[in-house]
C-alpha cells in the first residue's frame, strides 16, 4: 500500500484510508523497509504533517508488544549510522512514537511497578538511553539553531522548557530516560554546554531534572551547580510552579516549625535546605505569610497560636474600656507585633544563613528574601518604638545583622536597591533604609 500507491499520496482521502489500515496490517510484523517508509521516506511524499504524526501515533498504539519493541531497537541501531534521519521531520516523528509507545502516564509519575517499563527499554541499558537522549538533545539543537536563524527571541523551545505541562516530545523523553539514569543525562547535557543560546536551554532541562528528583542529582559538580543556579534566574517564576517531591517536605517541616517549633527540628530544616537551597527558595513567600501570622498571634484561620515560647508586650497606654449598653467591658490593644514566638523567628534567620551566599543573596533576592527581611524589620521596629522592648529582640536581631552584613558584602547592588524600596504600607516610614533605623541598625 506505502509502496505502490505513491501518485495517490496528494489525494486526502486516501491518506485516510492508509492511516487506519496500515497500522492493523502490520500489527505482529515489521523490518527495516516498513520502518524506512514510516519514518523517513514518507516524509518527503506525505504534504500533510497531521496525517504523517497520525500514523505514527496509531502504530505506537496498535503494535504489538514484539513489534514495538523490534522498532525501539531498530531506531536506537540508526543513530549508530552516520546522518541516518533525513530531516528534522523524520526526527520528530521518532521521538513521537517513542514517547507514546513507552506508555509511560506522566514524567511526573513514580511507579515503582515493574511493568511501567514493559515498553520503556531505552531507559536502561546505558548504550540505549545515551542514544535516545543524545537523538532528543540533538532534536532541540536543531529547532534553537532554526530560532536563531529565524531571528525568534523567546522561540518554542524555551517556552517549552518553562511549561508546568505540556512538553515537547524531545523534552519528555529527556525527563523520562532522566528518572532512572538521571547521572548518565545529566552528564550527557552538561558535555554539550557551549556557552550558545542552546545552553541555556540545556540549564533549564537540568533545573526541571532537578526539581522532578533532587535526591538523585550528584551537585558535587560545580559545573552542574553554576547551571542549575543560572537556570533559576533566568526563568523565574516558571520553575517555582513546577513539581517537586521535596515541597511537600518541606511545606510540612516550616508548618510544624512555625507552629510548634524545637531545636531537632530546626536543625532538620537547615541541613536539608543547606543540600538544596533552590528548593528551599520556592518557600520563601509561604515562610513570610507564616511569619505575619505569627507577628499578628493567629494562624490563618483565625485560631490563637501557642503561648509556648511566645514574648507578649503591652500597649504603653495599657488597656482601655468600651461601652456596650449598659455594660463596661476592659479592651487590651493588641496590634501586629506585640507578640511573636522568639525561636520561629530564630530558627528561620539561622536557616537562611546557613544556605549558600551565591544562592539566596542573587535568585533569592528575586523571589522573596526582600521580602522576609522586611517583615523582621517591622517586629524590630513594633517592639522599639511602640513598646519599648528592645531587650525582647536582641538575640533574634544579632543573628539578622550578620545576615544583613552578608546580604549588603556579597550582592551589593541588590543590596543598594532594596534600601531604597518603598515600605509605607507599613504607616511608619517610607524606605527601607528609614526601617533599618527604625529597628535600631545603621544601613
Amino acid at each position: 500500500l506505502l509502496v505502490s500507491h505513491e501518485s495517490l499520496y496528494d489525494i486526502s482521502s486516501f491518506v485516510r484510508i492508509l492511516l487506519k489500515w496500515v497500522p492493523l496490517l502490520t500489527r505482529d510484523h515489521g523490518e527495516d523497509d516498513l520502518w524506512q517508509l514510516i519514518f523517513i521516506k514518507d516524509t518527503e511524499r506525505i504534504v500533510d504533517w497531521c496525517h504523517l504524526k497520525s500514523l505514527v501515533c496509531s502504530c505506537a498504539l496498535k503494535w504489538s508488544d514484539s513489534h514495538i519493541t523490534a522498532c525501539q531497537e531498530w531506531i536506537i541501531f540508526q543513530q549508530t549510522k552516520h546522518s541516518p534521519w533525513k530531516s528534522v521531520c523524520s526526527i520528530e516523528l521518532v521521538l513521537r512514537f517513542l514517547v507514546i509507545s513507552s506508555e509511560q502516564k506522566s514524567v511526573h509519575c513514580f511507579d515503582n511497578d515493574d511493568n511501567v517499563l514493559l515498553h520503556f527499554p531505552y531507559a536502561q541499558p546505558q548504550e540505549c538511553a545515551t542514544s535516545i537522549t543524545k537523538l532528543a538533545l540533538y532534536y532541540a539543537s536543531l529547532e534553537t539553531r532554526c530560532e536563531i536563524m529565524n531571528g525568534s527571541q523567546k522561540g518554542r523551545v524555551d517556552r517549552a522548557t518553562d511549561r508546568r505541562n505540556s512538553f515537547p516530545d524531545w523534552l519528555t523523553l529527556v525527563l523520562l530516560v532522566g528518572k532512572s539514569q538521571q547521572a548518565l543525562v545529566t552528564r550527557l547535557i552538561l558535555e554539550e554546554f557551549d556557552g550558545t543560546k542552546f545552553s541555556l536551554v540545556l540549564s533549564s532541562v537540568l533545573l526541571r531534572l532537578y526539581v522532578m528528583s533532587p535526591l538523585k542529582m550528584d551537585l558535587s559538580n560545580s559545573k552542574l551547580r553554576n547551571a542549575l543556579l543560572q537556570a533559576s534566574n533566568d526563568h523565574l517564576p516558571s520553575w517555582l510552579y513546577w513539581r517537586s517531591p521535596l515541597d511537600s517536605q518541606f511545606s510540612e517541616m516550616l508548618s510544624n516549625l512555625t507552629q510548634s517549633p524545637h531545636q531537632r527540628l530546626a536543625q532538620a530544616i537547615t541541613d536539608i535546605s543547606k543540600q538544596h537551597p533552590l528548593i528551599l527558595l520556592r518557600h520563601l513567600n509561604d515562610i513570610n505569610k507564616k511569619l505575619l501570622e505569627d507577628g499578628s498571634g493567629r494562624d490563618s484561620d483565625q485560631q490563637r497560636l501557642m503561648k509556648r515560647g511566645r514574648i507578649f508586650g503591652r500597649h504603653p497606654s495599657g488597656d482601655t474600656v468600651a461601652k456596650v449598653g449598659d455594660h463596661t467591658l476592659k479592651v487590651t490593644i493588641v496590634l501586629w507585633g506585640y507578640s511573636f514566638n522568639e525561636p520561629v523567628w530564630d530558627s528561620i534567620v539561622e536557616v537562611l544563613i546557613a544556605l549558600p551566599l551565591e544562592v539566596v543573596f542573587t535568585c533569592g533576592v528575586k523571589i522573596g528574601l526582600t521580602k522576609i527581611l522586611e517583615t523582621y524589620l517591622k517586629l524590630f521596629g513594633v517592639q522599639i518604638v511602640e513598646l519599648n522592648l528592645e531587650s525582647n529582640i536582641i538575640r533574634v536581631r544579632d543573628k539578622f545583622l550578620k545576615f544583613i552584613e552578608s546580604f549588603r558584602i556579597h550582592n551589593t547592588d541588590a543590596f543598594s536597591d532594596w534600601l531604597q524600596q518603598d515600605v509605607s504600607d507599613w504607616g511608619k516610614v517610607g524606605k527601607v533604609h528609614q526601617l533599618l533605623s527604625v529597628a535600631g541598625i545603621g544601613a
